[in-house]
C-alpha cells in the first residue's frame, strides 16, 4: 500500500513541479478517518486554502439538514420562502415556479453568472433587471446564482446570518475545528494560502459581456485570506451560499467522512442522480469514478465513493500557476487521482 501512496504523491509533485500550482494539500479518506496525507509547495497540512466552489457542498449540507428537520421541503417553490420587494414582479412569477431540489440540481433555469458588482442595486432588484422569461428550463446550467438564493433561503429560515447559520448546523455538528468566512485572525491568515495574484479572468468575462467594472483589485496584488470570487467579496461582503468559505484538508476531509457514513436518507439520496445527470448538491460522471463530488475554481476538489469507502481531497492554489500562458485547467489531474484513489479499493 506504500507504494502505491508513494505513487500518488509522485503524481501531485508531478504536476506541481509543471507549475500547475504552487502549493498543495491533498488527502486520502476512508469512513474512519483519513489514511494519507501529503503537502507540496511549503504548504502545511494545516493551511487554509478558499474553497471557492466547495462552498456550493457545505451550503448543500446546510439546505439537507432544514430539510431533515423539516422546515422545508426539496418541492417547495421560492416564493414559499423568500421575501420578494414589490418592485420585482418578474421575479415574484420567477419564484413561483422554481423549487429547491431545481437550485440544488442546477435545473432552475437561472442565468449561470452575473456580475452583480458592477451595479449599485440589490441583489434582488439586479436580478430582476436580467431575468430572462421564460425560465429555460430542461437542462443542467451550472450556476452560482442557485446557490447565492439557496443561502438567502436558509438565512430567511433560520433568521440567522449565514455565517452563523454554516457555524450551528454544518461546522459545529460535524465537528470541523477550521471551516470559516474570511479568516478572522492574524493567526488565521497566517495558515491562509495565497490564491491568485488578481481576477484577470471575471475582468475578461466582465468584458466579453460589455459590462465595467472599476474595483478589481490590482494586478500582482495578492490574495491571501480573502474570497478570490468576485460576487462573494466585491458584493456580498464575503460570505455567500456560492462561494467564501476557508478550510484546511481536515474541514475537507470531514464533510466527505460526512457523507461517506450518511446511512439511508437524504444525505445518501444527495449522492446518486437527482436530475439529468447530478447529484443533489454534487456532481457526477467520469470525473468521479463510482462516486461523486465537487471541484472549486481555486483549484480545490473532493471525491467520495460511498460504494467503496473512500474518497479523496485535494486543495491547490491552480491560479498561481501557469501552463500555457494561463492558469492551469486541472481536469485531467483530478480525473487521474480521483482513479487512483479509487483504485485503493
Amino acid at each position: 500500500m506504500r507504494s502505491r501512496y508513494n505513487q500518488i504523491d509522485e503524481f501531485i509533485r508531478g504536476y506541481g513541479e509543471q507549475n500547475y500550482f504552487t502549493q498543495a494539500v491533498y488527502a486520502l479518506f476512508d469512513r474512519d478517518g483519513i489514511i494519507h496525507l501529503g503537502t507540496y509547495g511549503g504548504a502545511g497540512e494545516e493551511a487554509q486554502f478558499d474553497l471557492a466552489s466547495l462552498t456550493k457542498l457545505f451550503t448543500t449540507t446546510l439546505i439537507l439538514k432544514l430539510v431533515e428537520e423539516e422546515r422545508l421541503s426539496l418541492m417547495d417553490c421560492l416564493n414559499k420562502h423568500l421575501i420578494i420587494p414589490a418592485s420585482c414582479p418578474k421575479l415574484m412569477e420567477c419564484f413561483r415556479q422554481i423549487t429547491v431540489f431545481e437550485l440544488l440540481t442546477h435545473t432552475s433555469g437561472l442565468l449561470a453568472w452575473y456580475p452583480f458588482y458592477s451595479r449599485e442595486t440589490g441583489f434582488y432588484e439586479s436580478l430582476e433587471d436580467i431575468l430572462s422569461l421564460p425560465l429555460k428550463k430542461g437542462s443542467v446550467v451550472y450556476s452560482d446564482i442557485n446557490y447565492i438564493l439557496l443561502g438567502k433561503l436558509a438565512e430567511e429560515i433560520l433568521h440567522l446570518p449565514l455565517e452563523q447559520a454554516m457555524e450551528e448546523k454544518v461546522r459545529g455538528p460535524l465537528g470541523i475545528e477550521k471551516l470559516c468566512y474570511c479568516p478572522p485572525g492574524p493567526n488565521e491568515l497566517k495558515r491562509a494560502v495565497i490564491s491568485s495574484y488578481d481576477n484577470c479572468i471575471e475582468e475578461e468575462m466582465c468584458r466579453e459581456r460589455g459590462i465595467t467594472f472599476l474595483g478589481f483589485r490590482k494586478h500582482g496584488q495578492p490574495i491571501c485570506g480573502e474570497a478570490n470570487d468576485g460576487n462573494c467579496w466585491y458584493y456580498m461582503k464575503g460570505i455567500s451560499g456560492h462561494a467564501g468559505l476557508f478550510s484546511d484538508i481536515q474541514g475537507v476531509c470531514t464533510l466527505g467522512r460526512f457523507y461517506l457514513n450518511a446511512g439511508d436518507g437524504i444525505f445518501a439520496d444527495a449522492q446518486k442522480e437527482g436530475a439529468l445527470g447530478r447529484g443533489v448538491g454534487f456532481e457526477l460522471g467520469e470525473l468521479y469514478p463510482e462516486g461523486c463530488g465537487h471541484t472549486g475554481f481555486t483549484g480545490t476538489s473532493l471525491y467520495i465513493s460511498r460504494q467503496y469507502g473512500i474518497g479523496g481531497a485535494l486543495l491547490t492554489n491552480r491560479l498561481t500557476g501557469q501552463v500555457g500562458g494561463r492558469a492551469p485547467d486541472l481536469k485531467e489531474l483530478r480525473k487521474e487521482y480521483h482513479r487512483m484513489v479509487r483504485g485503493l479499493r
